[in-house]
């Protein structure tokens, strides 16, 4: 597998286990996905990244990407699915790479993990193995037009100071801040 922004895909197997602890099938998937993703993406730099899980996918993508969660460039939308769309956010055009469940039925470890026919405890080697194997030819990709809600701009310039809390927020949330709306986690 030739290089990722840098990384040998060995090299990006070692930082990910630094990184995230352990490995998965998601984060092996993940370097596949944006490689798929960044060959496919005809939009201008920078780019942004909606990734439809929160669970391991966004690491990989942190990983090889100028996208993070912390600089507002990836957005997660917890669809439960293992998916990515890099997108153009002025234009709202992107490419979204996903597990073309019609491509896997020939890998019994991947079929498996990825329809929860196996226990997803402990990963064999087998699975790791196959997945290595199968790379990009388990993937479909297809062009997507965003909605506009969900190109705007993460960072608000103007903010507010709620009459509640009498913290700082992003002035268009309203009158108050979102949690003295009522969206505040605690109790």
């Amino acid at each position: 597998m030739k290089e990722l922004n840098g990384f040998s895909f060995e090299e990006y197997l070692k930082i990910v286990r630094s990184f995230h602890g352990h490995l998965t099938p998601e984060l092996i998937l993940g370097c596949f996905m944006v490689r798929l993703a960044l060959e496919n993406f005809y939009g201008s730099e920078p780019y942004y990244v909606i990734c439809e899980t929160p669970y391991y996918l966004p690491d990989a993508i942190q990983i090889l990407t100028h996208c993070t969660i912390g600089n507002g460039m990836m957005k997660i939308i917890d669809l439960g699915r293992l998916a990515v769309t890099f997108y153009d956010r002025k234009k709202g055009e992107g490419i979204r790479v996903f597990i073309d469940t019609s491509k896997i039925s020939n890998w019994p470890e991947i079929y498996n993990w990825y329809t929860g026919k196996r226990e997803k405890i402990k990963i064999p080697e087998s699975l790791i193995q196959e997945l290595v194997t199968a790379g990009a030819s388990i993937l479909g990709l297809h062009p997507v037009s965003l909605k506009k809600e969900y190109r705007t701009e993460h960072f608000s310039d103007i903010f507010s100071i709620c009459p509640s809390c009498r913290e700082a927020y992003p002035a268009k949330d309203g009158a108050q801040c979102r949690a003295c709306q009522g969206n505040s986690p605690y109790e």
